[in-house]
């Protein structure tokens, strides 16, 4: 849900309730695979509320999670694509993002979290989106974290006044896992 305060500052609340996820059995050796997408856990809830303010070429976002994994086998928990990043079974985390609309084209950004759980996840990271033609999006951010540093890219295009499909990529170093680059 989303409720807009004033012309430039809107609330947002997401509740996402899982359960019975199950991740497919892997092909390879399970140290090596990180999936952002699927974890094996008998439930999964997550509490999001996010502030979002918008003014002439300042936006400011901020966030609160709050993500209950009961009964998980795996350690790796990235389920949302949101401003907190929830790998490792991030119970708390708050974070924030300041980006300046320098062009119709460039909007670099900042962004900090501090994420608590069985695995603390402190991040900070720049970014930059770029509008690359009329319908398509493209953005790159650099993450310096206490669980590993990363890289991430991806692309967005609209396909319609109500469609868009987009393509993320990351590469990091999770310390936790050995310092194995994924």
């Amino acid at each position: 849900t989303q409720y807009r305060l004033t012309s430039h500052w809107a609330l947002k609340y997401r509740y996402d309730n899982q359960n019975k996820v199950r991740a497919k059995s892997p092909s390879i050796i399970q140290s090596a695979l990180i999936s952002p997408f699927f974890i094996d856990a008998d439930r999964i809830q997550t509490h999001t509320f996010q502030s979002l303010y918008h003014r002439d070429k300042w936006s400011w976002t901020s966030e609160y999670r709050y993500q209950k994994i009961e009964n998980q086998t795996t350690p790796f928990a990235n389920v949302f694509d949101q401003l907190i990043d929830s790998h490792k079974n991030l119970e708390h985390g708050i974070g924030t993002k300041v980006a300046y609309k320098f062009s119709d084209k460039f909007t670099p950004y900042v962004r900090g979290q501090l994420g608590f759980g069985p695995y603390d996840n402190h991040q900070v990271g720049v970014g930059l989106n770029s509008q690359l033609t009329e319908k398509m999006s493209g953005f790159v951010e650099e993450t310096i974290s206490t669980i590993g540093d990363g890289t991430r890219f991806g692309f967005e295009t609209r396909a319609s006044d109500d469609t868009t499909v987009y393509s993320t990529f990351g590469v990091e170093n999770d310390r936790s896992l050995q310092d194995k680059i994924f």
